[in-house]
């Protein structure tokens, strides 16, 4: 695929940077320059577009033609990436806000509960508070009631100086009660006042958590938005490419199969298809997990379907699915298939055959809508020609959910879903990991 528009790419990155600089542009000025980069490549294509007009239907320039429809292929190949780009960014935003609420919902519980708490002790302390209150009360209205004099009637009516010795001991002790009691209250006042405080600041705390986690939301939901209209024009742009592919399929069929013309289009293919593979095999090499094969798959066991020995499901599920022994897109290694061609209707779910991430979900001219994911352990499994996809990059998902739905997009002769598995950056026979322990394949497959 054509790498012309990569600069424009990590450009547009910038936008969903954590931190930017002072230097950086805004979102409106990149976003600017993603409108005139595309605008620029549709006035390509409307040029291309003329002389695929004036080239149709002359015998003599066929050749030409088709060259032209080719190039007009690139261009919109290159509007693609610019627009998956913008949809995996803002997924990988998304995903982030995702984060981001998940923890600010975390503290407003945690503040919620702490708040509670500290209102209890509120609630305690104030009684506590209250009670000491009551009782130096009392004592004070007492002390009042019986007035000075009542002080020195306690001293002067003592029988001797034994008496008046234990005489002042009680009057001290009963002043000393008093006040500790006052001490009492006021160091409960003080840490009542504490907790207050405490209180104020939390529920501040707790007010610009809910602030910021409304702004998180409104960003979400207009990343979201801006996900929805970006997957429309990627669609929009994906059905165009795919009737230009047909037309170029369209005309293959009609050459002479021993033609000069014929075999250059068949190169021209099957460079494409190599270089594709090329661009997987570094992916998955680089950035696949690694490991015994092995799929441990942990995922939900509520979709009911067959699991095989290996740990996979069948991709396609609910109705008849049959290997295409015969497609010409087979990967040959001796006497056995690295990939297999498994039969179905267009908009079928295509099911995850374990839970893993994704780690490609774009489109490509020669695969169309393909999906990549990573199960762990070393196991990559592929999806292509899909109709449509229903996942991102970096989308976690488990074992039977649907990721996508059949088509016939890309270099394709009907709809179908072309499924590989790869062990460490090896292509293996899908086969395997979709029989049972008797040699026979899970359903639905016969």
């Amino acid at each position: 695929m054509n790498k012309k528009i990569i600069s424009v790419l990590l450009v547009f990155i910038m936008i969903f940077s954590a931190s930017i600089g002072s230097f950086a542009v805004s979102k409106e000025e990149i976003q600017a320059s993603l409108e005139d980069e595309i605008a620029q490549k549709e006035k390509e294509i409307a040029q291309y577009q003329q002389k695929i007009d004036s080239l149709k239907g002359d015998a003599n320039k066929q050749d030409e033609y088709i060259d032209e429809l080719q190039k007009q292929i690139h261009l919109y190949d290159d509007e693609l990436e610019l627009l998956q780009g913008q949809i995996d960014e803002l997924n990988t935003k998304i995903a982030t806000l995702d984060g981001e609420i998940s923890e600010f919902e975390a503290k407003i519980q945690k503040l919620e509960g702490e708040i509670a708490s500290v209102e209890t002790q509120i609630a305690a302390k104030q009684v506590e508070v209250d009670e000491a209150y009551d009782l130096l009360s009392d004592r004070l209205c007492a002390a009042y009631m019986a007035g000075e004099t009542s002080m020195i009637e306690i001293f002067l009516s003592a029988k001797d100086f034994s008496d008046f010795i234990e005489r002042s001991e009680l009057v001290y002790q009963i002043a000393k009660h008093d006040t500790a009691l006052v001490d009492s209250i006021r160091e409960s006042i003080d840490a009542l006042n504490k907790m207050m405080a405490s209180l104020d600041e939390k529920k501040a705390d707790l007010e610009e958590s809910k602030a910021l986690l409304d702004s998180q939301r409104a960003q979400l939901d207009e990343s979201r938005e801006t996900v929805k209209e970006s997957k429309a024009v990627l669609d929009g742009k994906v059905a165009t490419i795919q009737s230009k592919i047909d037309q170029v399929n369209s005309y293959i069929g009609s050459l002479n199969k021993q033609s000069a013309q014929y075999q250059k289009l068949i190169d021209q293919a099957n460079a494409q298809k190599a270089a594709f593979k090329t661009e997987i095999d570094n992916l998955v090499n680089n950035e696949g997990s690694k490991g015994d094969g092995n799929i441990v798959d942990g995922g939900p066991t509520s979709h009911h379907f067959e699991i095989s020995t290996r740990g996979i499901i069948c991709p396609l599920q609910g109705y008849t699915v049959r290997f295409n022994e015969h497609s010409w897109d087979h990967v040959k290694r001796g006497n056995h298939n690295r990939a297999v061609d498994l039969s179905g209707t267009t908009g079928k779910p295509i099911y995850a055959v374990a839970s893993g991430t994704v780690m490609k979900a774009a489109y490509d001219s020669y695969s169309g809508n393909h999906i990549l994911i990573d199960h762990g352990s070393g196991v990559v499994t592929y999806y292509g020609h899909c109709s449509s996809m229903i996942v991102s990059k970096g989308t976690k998902v488990v074992q039977g959910q649907v990721i996508g739905y059949v088509g016939s997009t890309g270099v394709v002769t009907g709809p179908h879903l072309h499924f590989e598995v790869r062990v460490n950056g090896t292509q293996v026979t899908p086969e395997d990991y979709l029989k049972k322990s008797n040699g026979n394949y899970i359903s639905p497959l016969a």
